[in-house]
């Protein structure tokens, strides 16, 4: 039974393959692996442990790395007859970081469902916690005696996941594990209240196959003084070397129509609704209920109250624009709704946006895919490894699949050029779901699709939209198409409830995101002179995580005086540090007092139980 010691530049591991045993020790900081053992899933042979494989492995060694490789073979019968993982565990000398990766052969059946591997490292500290990118962010206290909610199976690039990584703090010491090749990774975070926290990474199939093409890796960096302000420079500097840390400062320089959010609030309205009669939000009782429009007039006379309030800028964000209203029809959308003024009031609403020196942005979609659409297509629904495909009847269009992911951009370009010939401007658009959703595969063989092309679909629509000089937007924070986007609705906070506006907050709340993004995306927050909100916790006000963020408010035109100036004092914080890192978060003594740190000296301090705020701007 083979022992491997390997040796970086402080960094030193031992490893046993046929164990699955791993210690890494860097100064005083030591991390062993502990169960669940790793272990392949497959459909018709169950749930087989790399323990019960045969293991050989072998010194792996070349000009930059030192390490082990070990091949495991014979998981079973059948499909996992030929089944072999070959995996390799080595430091890199550069940056004394240890690397975890693996391939596989002899998946040709797509019988293969989860690899799980490497082992966990153990963590049962006292004092310390575990950093998780959930949402905005969070740290779970060790012995913590809450539950962790699991929003979309763990997935990374995901509300579990916005960025792909997650680590753990003993005291000063910690690692952290980044995902190297997020695009079919999860990671689940095992949390026993009162008890400790796991961290266990798998992995998916490719188009329902492990290839050798498709290598899986996962990067370990070991601590002796970190905090959660480590990982998330980490992951910035990361994504920067990897050319995917792109700044509004550049953003702008591609799409000058981006220069107008700095400083600029988002008002949020609607047109119509018309709920189709086999959705699950179909009321009954009250047929009449189903059904309300509001004119594009209406909207228009709202945004000149909003004016009247000294409201210089602002974004509206539409939805329900389209003939049948909020979430039917998609991809097709037109003519505009006829009840509320057809195309010609919705170009009116346009031009009176920029006559008022604000810009019209509107709510659209282009993955929810509408049986009742006129160029509904079977042949274009994104479908299983076995041809199916999903049917929700969850929205107001009643049923709907998903669009394959490589035919969104035809579907973008076509809307978008028929705007042009309505002679309506459109200054932003938000794409729904795309910053937030499980990326999507596609099997059919027409228009195959990795989870990693879905990125690449994404982007180009989003990139369509930039060239054409239009504010992009999408629906929260996941990191995975931020290069090509300027705006998000939200990027909040995880809560105890699933989807809650009453929910309490997960571990402690940290911004995790912006303390890697608050440069390079504008994040408005709800929340104005209250607490709580969609998954902001009921103790807490989101305005406060606006003005700590760096970010921007929702606003509305029924705000009273003390409203607006609260409104207009965050806006002037995001004017100035819209384009400066979020250099440091801290606790002030307690978890109720924070305070932030830009790069240009700006200090904004705040209490959560009294929501009192202090901001002092830098040079």
């Amino acid at each position: 039974m083979a022992i491997y010691y390997l040796k970086g530049e402080k960094l030193s591991v031992e490893y046993c393959p046929d164990r699955l045993t791993l210690t890494a020790s860097s100064g005083i900081n030591r991390w062993e692996t502990c169960g669940p053992e790793p272990f392949v899933r497959s459909r018709t042979a169950g749930t087989v442990s790399f323990a019960d494989a045969k293991c050989e492995s072998s010194a792996y060694e070349t000009g930059t790395v030192s390490g082990v490789k070990a091949v495991y073979s014979g998981f079973g019968g059948g499909a996992l007859e030929n089944f072999k993982v070959v995996t390799f565990v080595y430091i890199e000398r550069a940056d004394d970081t240890l690397h975890a990766e693996f391939f596989a052969k002899g998946n040709l059946e797509a019988d293969v469902e989860v690899v799980c591997w490497p082992a966990p490292f153990k963590y049962d500290a006292e004092e310390g916690y575990t950093v998780l990118p959930k949402m905005q962010g969070l740290i779970l206290p060790a012995k913590w005696d809450g539950k962790v909610p699991c929003y979309q199976g763990w997935q990374m690039l995901s509300r579990d996941y916005y960025m792909p990584f997650a680590g753990q703090i003993r005291g000063r010491e910690g690692y952290m594990m980044l995902f190297d090749t997020p695009w079919d990774a999860c990671c689940e975070a095992k949390h026993v209240p009162g008890g400790d926290t796991t961290l266990i990474p798998y992995w998916k199939p490719t188009l329902g196959h492990f290839l050798a093409r498709d290598r899986r890796r996962l990067v370990y960096s070991f601590y002796e003084d970190a905090d959660y302000n480590t990982f998330a420079k980490v992951y910035r500097r990361y994504v920067k070397e990897h050319g995917r840390l792109v700044t509004m400062r550049q953003k702008i320089e591609n799409n000058p129509s981006l220069a107008y959010l700095p400083g600029c609030p988002i008002y949020h309205d609607g047109i119509a609704t018309f709920i189709h009669e086999q959705s699950e939000a179909y009321n009954k009782e009250n047929p009449e209920a189903n059904t309300w429009v509001t004119p594009f007039s209406t909207i228009g006379k709202r945004l000149e109250n909003i004016r009247k309030l000294g409201f210089e800028k602002t974004y509206l964000h539409l939805d329900g624009w389209g003939r049948r209203g909020y979430d039917r029809l998609h991809p097709d959308l037109f003519p505009p709704c006829e009840e509320a003024g057809g195309a010609e009031g919705m170009k009116d609403l346009s031009d009176l946006c920029r006559k008022l020196g604000f810009r019209f942005g509107i709510h659209d979609q282009f993955r929810d895919y509408y049986f009742e659409a006129e160029s509904f297509d079977l042949d274009n629904v994104a479908v299983d490894f076995d041809g199916n495909y999903p049917v929700y009847n969850v929205w107001c269009g009643g049923p709907q699949t998903f669009m394959c992911p490589e035919l969104c951009p035809q579907y973008v370009r076509r809307n978008y050029k028929h705007f042009e010939e309505l002679g309506i401007k459109i200054d932003g658009t938000y794409l729904d779901v795309f910053s937030v959703v499980d990326l999507d595969e596609c099997f059919n063989e027409k228009h195959a699709v990795t989870r990693k092309d879905c990125v690449e679909f994404r982007r180009n629509c989003f990139d369509y939209l930039n060239a054409a000089g239009i504010i992009t937007s999408s629906e929260e924070g996941v990191d995975a198409v931020l290069p090509s986007i300027a705006l998000v609705h939200h990027a909040p906070l995880s809560v105890d409830e699933l989807s809650s506006d009453h929910g309490t907050a997960v571990g402690i709340p940290v911004p995790l995101f912006a303390l890697v993004y608050s440069d390079c995306l504008t994040v408005p927050w709800f929340g104005v002179g209250s607490r709580g909100g969609w998954h902001i916790p009921v103790t807490d006000s989101g305005y406060l995580y606006a003005l700590l963020t760096g970010g921007t408010v929702y606003i509305g035109p029924g705000m009273s005086p003390e409203g607006v100036a609260l409104a207009k004092t965050a806006l002037e914080h995001n004017a100035r540090v819209y384009d400066k890192e979020l250099v440091k978060h801290e606790f002030l003594g307690s978890p109720r007092r924070q305070r932030s740190t830009f790069a240009d000296g700006t200090v904004v301090t705040v209490d959560f139980d009294t929501n009192e705020f202090s901001i002092t701007p830098g040079n």
